[in-house]
């Protein structure tokens, strides 16, 4: 409709003041995202079987869905003259993945680059401190509990394609590092923008037990300080509390308190109307975080949860439910001949994590799984078989990757089922899940379809982990041995938390195993334990620098002369890219 000159002289003001009022009412609405808007086109799955999650299995039915909502789900649900159908015989609808804790659609860490440059022992100090989990500096690295992840993300990205090609619809995303590291939010991942991607935000004030010891480190230097900081917080937020209530039952004679962006963020947990969400994996740091939330009543979830199983009594007696990484402990040189280099403590955690989830659900606490910084996605199924192998029933490792996450992060709603109203977030496959050689057929986010990108191999590798035996095989023989070559010089990147790290790798093969050295800004280390299983790369690096000294674990996928993958720290699962400068020479 066009207006004249006249009318919008006669209207002008009034149309101002009704914008004014409508902006200040959308800007006063807190984040709360809803399935988007569709063009009205349905859709329908025809005769396929459908896994609910919540109900019974159908064996042939239809799901029928439109503006990115189902609108029914039955074995003769009626399907409606202009829906879009697709024939499902011989395939399985599972509600949509979700990957429960991830850093998916953040960018990479920025790199932060000393002054002058220089690659001395002071870079030196900050890289192991960085990699080996004692941070220096500021405890906070730049967070706090203000920060929303939702100011961060950025749609799209070839992590986010990865786990849509494995049937991952839904992520939660988390705010990287610091103690207390901001609020996370549920993302559906696909959309144009971050508004289409939200789900839910916040979900859950996210605190780790990181410290800054060692290296000039200030407070707080130890595990001491980093609890004393965290206890402190919250008195300060329960202060802040008290403060905000006397001043409004009495505004007149009272000074008013000053705003403080960090105690109002939490004033939704201290209220136990947001959970913390604590990054914790022995049984003593599970124990701490339970401590900490008993003395200021708040609502908890695990996150990590190692050695769970070992304090499953106190989690189920208080109802706090775990996210379980799914990237299960690892030999630290990547081979099974380095377990006489490793403590007592990692070979009991590397043969318990799998039978972990199985003692969770037999204790009777609520447990969703997540990825945990692998550097194929396709891994997770690989690790859920692993835990199905020590226990764990199929139907409660589906739960854990759909329903259970719903409900531990208070979408369930909208997602994690098959269900009349919910968010038609499906994914259609030719066989069982968690079956080796399953392919995703279809994919939808919202109610719309997504491109997925089939494996050209089997994405699912039964027990086998990355390099070993069996993974990767096509008639008996591997890709290692059928000419996959991976000598030569390649130009490392790694994102540390203290910004990109260069390292120098030159690889030697033989057969499918890998030999060679690295040179990085803390000195050169042989190559241990590299293997090659399909195009997947596994090598090691014992790094010392000064009095300390630790493994990283470097995983990647080769394509020609490009690699991606992560390393494995004791600081966690960290992303390198990188290309070969030098081809292999005879």
């Amino acid at each position: 409709m066009k207006i004249s000159v006249k009318n919008r002289a006669a209207i002008g003001q009034r149309s101002v003041r009704l914008v004014a009022l409508t902006l200040c009412l959308i800007t006063a609405l807190p984040f709360t995202p809803f399935a988007r808007q569709k063009s009205g086109q349905a859709y329908a799955i025809k005769g396929a079987q459908i896994v609910t999650v919540s109900g019974q299995v159908i064996s042939s039915g239809n799901i029928i869905f439109r503006n990115g909502l189902i609108t029914a789900v039955g074995a003769n649900a009626n399907i409606p003259a202009d829906a879009r159908v697709i024939d499902g015989s011989g395939l399985t609808v599972y509600p949509g993945l979700i990957d429960a804790f991830t850093n998916l659609g953040l960018p990479e860490p920025q790199n932060q680059q000393q002054a002058g440059g220089g690659r001395g022992a002071n870079q030196q100090a900050q890289i192991v401190a960085a990699l080996t989990g004692q941070q220096q500096g500021d405890p906070l690295q730049g967070k706090r509990p203000e920060l929303m992840v939702t100011d961060e993300l950025k749609p799209g990205g070839t992590a986010i394609e990865n786990e849509r090609n494995i049937g991952v619809t839904t992520a939660l995303a988390v705010p990287r590092d610091g103690i207390f590291s901001g609020q996370s939010a549920v993302i559906d991942l696909n959309g144009d923008s971050v508004q289409q991607m939200v789900v839910k935000s916040p979900v859950g004030m996210h605190l780790t037990f990181n410290t800054v010891r060692g290296f000039g480190g200030g407070y707080p230097g130890s595990l001491m300080g980093v609890i004393a900081y965290m206890r402190q917080k919250f008195y300060d937020a329960q202060h802040y509390q008290l403060e905000l209530a006397t001043y409004e039952r009495n505004k007149r004679g009272v000074r008013r308190p000053d705003t403080d962006n960090s105690l109002a963020a939490l004033q939704p947990v201290i209220k136990r109307d947001e959970p913390v969400i604590f990054s914790a994996d022995s049984e003593k740091q599970i124990r701490r975080a339970i401590n900490i939330a008993d003395e200021f009543n708040l609502k908890m979830i695990v996150a990590g949860g190692t050695q769970a199983q070992n304090v499953t009594d106190l989690l189920k007696e208080k109802k706090i439910p775990v996210l379980v990484s799914l990237n299960f402990p690892k030999s630290r040189a990547g081979a099974e001949e380095s377990d006489d280099t490793e403590t007592l403590r990692d070979l009991r955690d590397r043969a318990a994590a799998p039978k972990n989830p199985a003692a969770l659900a037999k204790a009777g606490v609520k447990f969703a799984f997540y990825s945990g910084g692998l550097a194929n996605p396709s891994d997770m199924f690989t690790a859920v078989n692993q835990a199905i192998e020590n226990g764990l029933s199929k139907e409660d490792a589906l739960r854990a990757m759909t329903l259970s996450p719903a409900e531990i992060l208070g979408v369930s709603d909208q997602i994690g089922s098959i269900e009349t109203g919910k968010i038609a977030n499906l994914v259609i496959t030719n066989g069982d899940i968690f079956a080796r050689g399953t392919q995703v057929r279809y994919l939808f986010i919202d109610g719309e379809p997504v491109d997925v990108k089939r494996a050209e191999t089997p994405q699912r590798q039964g027990g086998n982990r990355p390099g070993g035996q069996g993974a990767g095989r096509q008639g008996g023989q591997s890709e290692g041995q059928q000419g996959l070559n991976v000598s030569g010089q390649w130009n490392l990147s790694v994102a540390a938390p203290t910004g990109a790290i260069d390292v120098v790798a030159i690889i030697r093969q033989d057969g499918e195993n890998i030999s060679g050295n690295t040179t990085s800004p803390l000195g050169e280390a042989q190559i241990s334990g590299g293997k090659i299983s399909g195009n997947q790369v596994t090598f090691a690096v014992n790094v010392t620098a000064g009095a300390d000294s630790f493994t990283a674990t470097f995983k990647g996928i080769v394509e020609g002369n490009t690699i991606k993958g992560t390393v494995d720290t004791p600081q966690g699962a960290m992303d390198f890219t990188g290309t070969r400068q030098r081809p292999p020479s005879n």
